[in-house]
């Protein structure tokens, strides 16, 4: 089909209403030579869009809706949904109809999920067959087809499972952390914090053939860098500066603000373009579209109730004559700390533990400028905060500070803490090898070199009988299991 054709059809799929801007037209040839058609039409506010991806015959590969702008109605119930989600799929792929079989199905607080997926011993294998999203009124939000894979080759004989928990038991060691329980991410969890016992290798897989672990023990400890404690203290804090802009640098070339937005509950995101910027708005590539969004711009987020900082980024060259050493760069990057993290640096018992890193492997030169990156990871009474980081960078041309990412907490939540493990590691990786059961699955071969050959099947461990659930981590105090949504 030709562009226009293509196009055509895919208004009429997603039900894009007349009013709406088509910001994105974009032709892609894929690796294996298919070509793919994606328009994404987004409504006049620019808040919401529809998004369609056809191949070269019109055939639909995918489609998302913002959920704005579905229409409110009563829940239809489960075989309702279940009925129109399969409906969907087989009027876009009607020759699919005995290829894929249903195997997940999901109903959620405010949406349900299908997919189909070939299978292989009756086990989905990855990449395969159509996912479907819906509200729970019968709404399709999203839709993506993948397609099907050559038959990879049946194993004449499976190590037992139970061969393999010695194994795990060897391997697997318990970690003191703080970890912030965020529903979506963890059954159960109600967005506190708990002091865990977090199993490491904490995604240990195991070949289902030869028994052998997936993963070296040296991959294994590249999670581990040695990060040192790291004197930043408050005394030398002094006064945080007074606005977002000034903490940024927003004065140091002239920007105007492009716009600013919820971007959930807790978070804002403002964006500022250069004011000499030029755009080309009749370009409605996927290039194009990127090159507005993002060329010559300064992103950052900032928490909502307090205005702290969370991150920023320069994508606008700022030019410069100086020549600053890696030390010299620390030492500004230690001097934005102080300001950016002020209310952090006042908590008790909180502290800075620096990744040690050569000058040479903490550089990393991009259009005729040296930046060097440096980051921290956040400890409370020595135990980590799970993945509470904080990661800068500083150019050596102009001594700022071209990139900040700071914690997703509030230090508020750190003060309360008090972390106390009621089990010792001992007796949490007891629990943990006996609670661990092992579930059969393919996993896709990205380096293999044949069609056949592109899935292993391996053994995943998880709780007994979760039938899925990985444990994530053990409270310490309670000996609960946590395990991932």
């Amino acid at each position: 089909m030709l562009i226009d054709e293509l196009k055509q059809k895919a208004a009429v799929t997603g039900s894009v209403p007349a009013h709406f801007d088509l910001i994105i037209e974009d032709l892609q040839e894929q690796e294996d030579g298919e070509t793919q058609a994606l328009f994404v039409w987004q409504e006049p506010s620019g808040e919401s869009g529809i998004s369609v991806t056809l191949d070269a015959a019109g055939r639909l590969l995918s489609y998302s809706v913002d959920e704005e702008l579905c229409k409110e109605a009563a829940p239809i119930g489960e075989e309702a949904l279940r009925e129109r989600a399969r409906s969907f799929f087989l009027s876009q792929h009607p020759e699919d109809a005995d290829r894929f079989l249903l195997t997940e199905s999901r109903f959620e607080e405010r949406s349900a999920f299908f997919e189909w997926a070939q299978t292989a011993l009756d086990l989905p294998l990855p990449q395969t067959g159509a996912f479907i999203r819906l509200t729970l009124s019968g709404e399709v939000t999203s839709f993506t087809y993948k397609g099907s894979a050559a038959a990879p080759p049946l194993p004449v004989s499976l190590v037992q499972p139970e061969q393999l928990r010695q194994q795990l038991a060897e391997t697997v060691r318990m970690s003191l952390a703080v970890v912030k329980l965020i529903p979506a991410l963890y059954a159960g969890g109600d967005d506190r914090l708990r002091l865990v016992y977090q199993p490491e290798p904490g995604y240990r897989r195991f070949d289902a053939v030869t028994g052998l672990a997936q993963g070296t023990d040296a991959e294994a400890e590249e999670e581990h860098e040695a990060y040192k404690a790291y004197e930043l203290s408050p005394e030398e804090t002094g006064d945080p500066l007074s606005s977002l802009e000034e903490l940024i640098g927003i004065s140091t070339y002239p920007l105007v603000k492009d716009r600013e937005r919820d971007m959930d509950e807790n978070l804002r995101g403002i964006v500022w373009h250069a004011a000499d910027r030029e755009e080309n708005p009749a370009d409605l590539s996927l290039d194009g579209y990127f090159r507005r969004r993002m060329e010559d711009t300064v992103k950052a987020t900032a928490d909502k109730d307090t205005g702290r900082l969370r991150s920023f980024i320069w994508m606008v060259r700022r030019t410069g004559k100086l020549a600053l050493s890696y030390e010299d760069c620390l030492e500004r990057a230690e001097a934005f700390l102080r300001k950016a993290m002020h209310d952090w640096l006042q908590v008790p018992g909180l502290a800075f533990y620096f990744q040690e890193k050569s000058a040479e492997d903490a550089g990393s030169e991009s259009e005729g400028q040296l930046r060097y990156f440096f980051t921290w990871q956040l400890r409370y009474e020595d135990v980590p905060l799970y993945l509470q980081f904080v990661t800068l960078c500083v150019n050596a041309s102009t001594g700022y500070v071209d990139r900040f990412s700071g914690p997703d907490w509030n230090p508020e939540e750190i003060r309360n803490l008090a972390p106390a493990a009621k089990l010792n590691a001992d007796e949490a990786h007891r629990l943990y090898v006996e609670a661990v059961d092992f579930k059969l699955e393919w996993d896709r071969d990205y380096d293999a070199e044949t069609p056949e050959g592109a899935y292993n099947l391996l053994y995943t461990p998880i709780l007994k009988g979760s039938g899925r659930n990985r444990i994530a981590f053990i409270d310490a105090a309670s000996g609960e299991f946590v395990t991932q949504a």
